[in-house]
């Protein structure tokens, strides 16, 4: 059969994504639970999203995390959390708080020179 050399042009010469890193790998779990409006995974995701950004002192539940954050994340947090224990299904994925995590820190060797 007759194959088009084009095609196999076009995915060599396709941009190769950068490896994601396990902050963004993180912030996809999230995103990716919210959309599918699952809040276990969700909140698993969050958690682990913590741990990375606080190594040391990373907190322990969603309520911990909250009170690191002000509006609209604190809020989302909050909400997913009372989702979890409320009896009656409360809605807490309005917003996916994947678009409002902050960015990872930056290291400081890499933005700025020595003081």
């Amino acid at each position: 059969g007759k194959t088009s050399p084009a095609v196999f042009i076009f995915v060599a010469t396709a941009p190769i994504p950068p490896p994601e890193t396990e902050l963004e790998q993180a912030v996809r779990a999230v995103r990716l639970a919210y959309e599918r409006g699952e809040a276990k995974p969700a909140r698993e995701a969050l958690l682990h999203w913590a741990r990375l950004n606080w190594v040391d002192q990373a907190p322990v539940n969603l309520t911990q995390l909250a009170g690191r954050f002000e509006g609209a994340l604190n809020t989302g947090l909050l909400a997913l959390d009372a989702a979890l224990y409320s009896p009656t299904p409360l809605p807490w994925n309005q917003v996916n708080l994947a678009d409002l995590l902050p960015p990872a820190k930056a290291q400081p060797d890499r933005h700025q020179g020595a003081r």
